[in-house]
């Protein structure tokens, strides 16, 4: 017998009832609204950069991984990926921004 699930709120992620991460309940991805594939691109550039660096890249650094000069169209892309909980941020702080939980199943981080 399957048991109820619940929505986790901001996670897109669906957990068996009563569960807790790492319990060994049943956690189930449920992604409505996808990224795209730049999306991707940003994800996975973070990650490597990240692991390389051991700080997040720059706005400026990840426009010139894209091959991009304008910094806007990035900003947007951070704020969707924000919203859609694949990546944190903290307002205010250069280079403040990490994958979550979410977004490192995405990308594929065992960890």
């Amino acid at each position: 017998m399957n048991a109820p699930r619940r929505r986790v709120k901001g996670e897109g992620l669906t957990l068996a009832k009563g569960g807790a991460y790492g319990c060994g309940h049943h956690l189930t991805r449920k992604m409505s609204n996808p990224p795209t594939k730049r999306q991707l691109d940003i994800l996975r550039f973070i990650a490597r950069y990240s692991a390389e660096h051991h700080y997040a890249p720059s706005l400026r650094d990840i426009c010139d991984e894209l091959g991009t000069t304008g910094t806007n169209g990035v900003a947007e892309h951070l704020e969707r990926l924000e919203k859609k909980g694949l990546i944190g941020r903290a307002p205010k702080v250069p280079r403040g921004l990490w994958l979550t939980d979410a977004g490192r199943d995405v990308v594929g981080i065992d960890d």
